[in-house]
């Protein structure tokens, strides 16, 4: 029964190492964020279809993105992605990311979204 406890706690132990090694190879690198356009027109503007992915064994939740300027004539459910100031957005209402988010909006042109900051949770 000891050797059986020593056994346990030993691979507890071993793995406890294994994930933290994974989760600090996690960072914004491991976001990516892509727009294509749908070919669709809402209001009289262009369509896109924005998908948010997290490329990392680790869910990143906090995740925010660089948008200045954001707008769009298209609603946009804000539990998904919504602008919390002039020049950053949230995605997922900051709950964790573990694979691919996407929205569409409606503009004239895309914005420049980009990966601003998260936090990592294994």
């Amino acid at each position: 029964m000891e050797a059986l406890l020593k056994s346990s706690l030993c691979a507890l132990f071993i793995l406890s190492f294994l994930g933290k090694g994974i989760c600090q190879q996690c960072n914004l690198g491991n976001i990516s964020v892509n727009q294509v356009p749908t070919g669709a027109a809402i209001h009289g503007k262009n369509e896109y279809k924005v998908t948010v992915t997290n490329n990392c064994a680790c869910a990143q939740q906090d995740l925010e993105l660089n948008c200045k300027g954001f707008d769009t004539t298209l609603s946009t459910d804000p539990l998904i992605f919504r602008k919390i100031d002039d020049e950053t957005c949230l995605v997922n209402n900051g709950g964790p990311v573990s694979s691919t988010i996407t929205c569409n909006y409606a503009w004239d042109f895309t914005f420049d979204l980009s990966p601003k900051s998260s936090t990592v949770k294994c």
